[in-house]
């Protein structure tokens, strides 16, 4: 298809001849792709480049695609992706090769997109909280001489003696 300057042109001059070829021209374009979905995304972009050029390098397709008005960093982020998914290709010497001879878009995040999250039923309902049941008092224990006696240990008695030596001797 002519540039857009040639084409205005040829209008201006021949305008009737120029209707008919560009009508002409339009025809045999959808009849080429008829069937294929159109996309003209800079990711369909690049990777049609890069099938229609096998062993260019990055920079050169960041160089064709800015100048048809591509910005250079999604070139550049587009041709990871491919090279990530498997679509193209990287050798040695850094050229780039397509693998596919169409491009397929991953459509593998639309799978799940309209279904719900399905979460799983628990195997035990988990119980209401209870309070805690309350101990009761224990009794209080009465010691008598024989029996604190019979049970102290030594250590503990001399303990007691200090103890019991500073609360009588402060009076």
């Amino acid at each position: 298809m002519p540039d857009l300057k040639t084409a205005l042109t040829v209008a201006l001059t021949q305008p009737a001849k120029a209707a008919k070829e560009l009508i002409e021209i339009t025809k045999n374009d959808f009849q080429a792709n008829k069937g294929k979905p159109f996309s003209t995304g800079v990711v369909v972009t690049t990777f049609n480049y890069i099938r229609d050029h096998p062993g260019c390098t990055s920079k050169e397709v960041n160089k064709i695609l800015n100048a048809k008005g591509y910005p250079e960093t999604s070139v550049s982020s587009v041709i990871s992706k491919l090279i990530h998914r498997e679509l193209v290709n990287r050798d040695e010497d850094g050229r780039l090769n397509t693998t596919k001879l169409e491009y397929k878009p991953d459509r593998r995040h639309l799978k799940n997109r309209n279904k719900k999250p399905v979460t799983k039923p628990r195997s035990k309902p988990i119980p209401k909280w209870k309070p805690p049941a309350l101990f009761p008092m224990p009794e209080p224990t009465v010691y008598t001489k024989p029996s604190l006696i019979d049970t102290i240990t030594i250590r503990e008695a001399k303990e007691l003696y200090i103890e019991l030596k500073k609360i009588f001797d402060k009076e």
